[in-house]
């Protein structure tokens, strides 16, 4: 309280009713509880997807495996998030699908003026490239689980 400048310190004794003296936490960070808690499964969810306990990169399929495991146990949305993401960038692949994947996952005034409003909400799920579709899962995933606390 002796840092702050008299002025401070007399507003925080009115603003509790002008109970004497308030005690800062000088350590205190501005983290809350739900941060921390966010931060430490995002470290968990890192840490099991990456390595075993010897070091030695697990093999790709048991790193997906865990990967999405371990992300639907984290957070049910963000799983089903990547899944939707997912599914439509290989539909886009698949060369039969093309002209449905146009009429109901891209959002233009053509499909607007169709009455296909839908393609407002299914256009964001839908990737057409490998590197848009890998940009937009890495910031997902490292924006997706603050973006959630948030809300």
């Amino acid at each position: 309280l002796q840092r702050l400048p008299p002025r401070v310190v007399t507003s925080l004794q009115n603003l509790r009713g002008g109970s004497p003296p308030i005690e800062l936490n000088p350590s205190y960070t501005g983290e809350t509880v739900g941060d921390l808690e966010a931060k430490y499964r995002h470290q968990q969810l890192q840490r099991s997807s990456i390595t075993y306990y010897g070091g030695r990169p697990k093999p790709l399929p048991q790193a997906l495996k865990d990967f999405f495991a371990a992300l639907k146990a984290t957070s049910p949305t963000l799983y089903v998030g990547l899944i939707s993401i997912l599914s439509t960038f290989v539909a886009w692949q698949i060369p039969a699908l093309q002209r449905t994947m146009q009429q109901n996952f891209v959002c233009s005034k053509y499909n607007i003026k169709r009455g296909r409003y839908h393609t407002i909400l299914t256009s964001s799920v839908s990737h057409v490239s490998l590197m848009h579709l890998l940009i937009n899962c890495y910031a997902l995933l490292n924006f997706g689980p603050q973006v959630r606390q948030s809300i």
